[in-house]
């Protein structure tokens, strides 16, 4: 991992406020085991399996992909319509405030972090777009900003994701270090695993279509109109 890479992940526990990508499991993870259905480690292994690593791996690692495939092209579109793509596959309409609170939290400890960064050129896409900057979407900005490899950043955000749902489901069951480690070096080598057999896959039709309620009509129908003067290249 490079040394940006570090940085940026270790910014991500040090905050623990900071939903890292999982979040709406994080949340369901808690539902599970008020309900009793989840009571151990095992349990939340068997449930990630099953509802997590399709859904992170091609929506969130592909959106990634795709991300810095857009800023290669200084695309600011493209950076909104795989924002978009994620939100609304995610995110019911009503809850668009909540939506944007992860990727703003991420935002403010980028700024902090890489104050060389102009963060504006971001912000510029998503006001232009009305996008919301949903979590993958500022990770893969800031770290192609930092010229971190594509792989390592999808590495990274999974992570931290699969670090934020073992975490909290460790801390509501009581378990102990040693097993919160054995399960998250097996998920973690099942999702890295899964991003292997996955990631030479086309970037936007790995996420499926959104509603079209979800986007102007000038937006939704001609990319022509899109502006793709926005973003430096990274060194």
């Amino acid at each position: 991992m490079s040394k940006s890479s570090r940085l940026l992940h270790y910014a991500y526990v040090l905050d623990p406020s900071l939903p890292i990508g999982s979040f709406p499991f994080v949340s369901e993870l808690r539902q599970h085991i008020t309900e009793g259905s989840v009571t151990a480690l095992e349990d939340v292994e068997a449930y990630m399996k099953c509802h997590m690593h399709s859904h992170m791996v091609s929506m969130d690692g592909m959106a990634i992909k795709g991300i810095y495939a857009a800023s290669k092209q200084y695309d600011g579109w493209r950076i909104a319509l795989i924002d978009k793509m994620l939100h609304a596959q995610r995110t019911p309409r009503d809850q668009l405030s909540s939506a944007r609170i992860s990727g703003q939290r991420l935002l403010k400890l980028g700024k902090a972090l890489y104050p060389w960064i102009d963060f504006r050129d971001l912000q510029k896409i998503l006001q232009r777009y009305r996008a919301v900057g949903t979590l993958p979407t500022v990770h893969a900005w800031i770290n192609f900003q930092l010229g971190v490899d594509m792989e390592q950043a999808v590495i990274t955000y999974l992570n931290a994701a699969v670090n934020a749902c073992v975490e909290e489901a460790a801390k509501q069951l009581n378990e102990t270090q040693i097993s919160k480690k054995q399960v998250l070096q097996r998920i973690m080598k099942d999702m890295e695993q899964e991003w292997e057999n996955s990631k030479d896959a086309e970037p936007v039709h790995s996420i499926k279509p959104f509603p079209a309620w979800n986007l102007g009509a000038a937006y939704a129908v001609n990319p022509l109109h899109h502006n793709k003067r926005m973003l430096p290249t990274h060194p």
